[in-house]
């Protein structure tokens, strides 16, 4: 005799069926105990969904927006109650950007025309994806100069360039177009100070004849009597600029500052920093600058391969020693609280020594100007000048009359100036001829 299925074994066999994939549409439940699954299907373009006891699933793809309850979400598990809906992210017919300086503005069309978007049709199932394509047959709106030009009312942007918003809507390139620009204000000029020294004191290893000087690296900054060792440039107020939206743009204004002189410095009309003796320019100061002119320089230490050679255009102090083979050359005095060990020491002035001198060679006054590198270089190039000079007047006499090289207003002031050396030179030997040694 055969066996009958009771009613739960039929409802259990049931409930193990996929009945959607056979029925288009899911049935109401048909008994108690019926699974009701959840589900949405896209047909011609319609969204539509069923909530059931399973969860449902949506997911959108870009351009197409889901929302959710108000929100706009790219994927939501849909409840019982929740109101859904979509819509298109599309990008806007043009755009018009403002650079950050509001002194340029630009225009970027996207497209001449908004069409229709629909959903594409998708099965149903318990995650469906929202996808949805432009219908290019139909056209909801046409851009126009019409509706620019409302925006750029809205922005209020000034002269701008319609003939380049109808080039660009008459032959797209998508590109950002300038339409309106600004005129930038003129930067002011702060006022500064020209140095023509070097501020700091400047250690240059130099090759000389293929080796290097390990000797002469020390570069001191120096200046000579009537030289101008610094020039104040005047500030200069700027003008004001205006952005594309007619407003003004104020420059920032120009900053001055202050030269003042001290020691051995005078100003010129409020411009220039002059020289009043020899020695070693300095500026100090922010706002408000200092200049002065030290007549000596200081060596805390040894004078050594560290230090280098010491070429000073006015006087040297050094509260240490000199050491081997080095040379201290000064266009003033030399002041020594050390020895001095097989050295050599040649001022314009005295040398003033505490120690001792042991196989060194000092040369001073008169002797000192003929022994020093300054000096000799100077009197070098007075004899160089005077060669060339020679060589070009006899250039001059073998071309001829026609070709003959003008240079006796040129010798002559060589002359003269070779002249007024050799007086220097006798008047330095009758005031200073004589070395001066000091042993406390």
């Amino acid at each position: 005799m055969k066996e009958h299925l009771t009613e739960e074994q039929l409802f259990k066999i049931i409930n193990r069926l996929d009945l959607p994939q056979f029925l288009e549409d899911d049935p109401p439940p048909i008994a108690e105990g019926y699974i009701n699954r959840s589900w949405a299907k896209i047909d011609q373009g319609a969204l539509s969904f069923h909530i059931g006891v399973t969860p449902l699933v949506i997911e959108c793809i870009k351009p197409a927006v889901l929302i959710v309850n108000g929100e706009r979400v790219g994927k939501a598990t849909i409840e019982k109650d929740d109101v859904v809906d979509w819509c298109i992210d599309a990008p806007p017919l043009f755009d018009i950007r403002i650079s950050s300086d509001q002194l340029s503005a630009y225009f970027k069309l996207n497209d001449k025309h908004r069409h229709e978007w629909l959903l594409v049709d998708y099965p149903s199932s318990d995650s469906l994806r929202l996808c949805a394509a432009e219908r290019m047959d139909v056209i909801l709106e046409t851009l126009t100069m019409d509706t620019i030009g409302e925006e750029v009312d809205r922005l209020g942007i000034r002269g701008v360039d319609w003939a380049a918003i109808g080039r660009e809507l008459d032959n797209p390139a998508f590109e950002p177009v300038l339409i309106a620009t600004g005129t930038p204000c003129k930067p002011p000029k702060h006022a500064s100070i020209e140095l023509y020294f070097n501020e700091h004191i400047v250690s240059a290893y130099e090759e000389v004849n293929g080796t290097i000087d390990y000797r002469n690296h020390l570069k001191i900054p120096s200046a000579q009597k009537g030289q101008v060792v610094a020039k104040k440039h005047l500030l200069e107020e700027g003008l004001p600029g205006i952005t594309v939206f007619g407003t003004l743009i104020q420059p920032e204004p120009a900053r001055d500052l202050m030269m003042v002189a001290k020691d051995h410095i005078k100003i010129n009309n409020q411009i220039e920093a002059v020289a009043t003796a020899e020695g070693r320019p300095r500026i100090t100061g922010d706002r408000i600058k200092f200049i002065d002119l030290t007549t000596a320089h200081v060596v805390p230490g040894d004078v050594d391969l560290k230090t280098g050679n010491i070429v000073f255009s006015g006087d040297i102090i050094i509260y240490g020693s000199v050491m081997d083979g080095m040379v201290v050359e000064a266009l003033g005095n030399i002041y020594v609280y050390g020895h001095v060990f097989r050295a050599t020491l040649s001022a314009t002035g005295n040398v003033y020594l505490k120690g001792n001198a042991i196989g060194s060679h000092i040369y001073c006054g008169h002797y000192g100007v003929l022994f020093n590198r300054l000096y000799k270089g100077a009197r070098a190039l007075t004899e160089s000048i005077r060669k060339l000079l020679e060589a070009f007047k006899q250039l001059g006499q073998a071309i001829g009359d026609k070709k003959r090289i003008r240079i006796r207003k040129a010798t002559n002031s060589a002359i003269n100036g070779i002249q007024v050396q050799r007086d220097s030179e006798n008047r330095q030997r009758a005031a200073a001829s004589h070395i001066e040694y000091s042993f406390n």
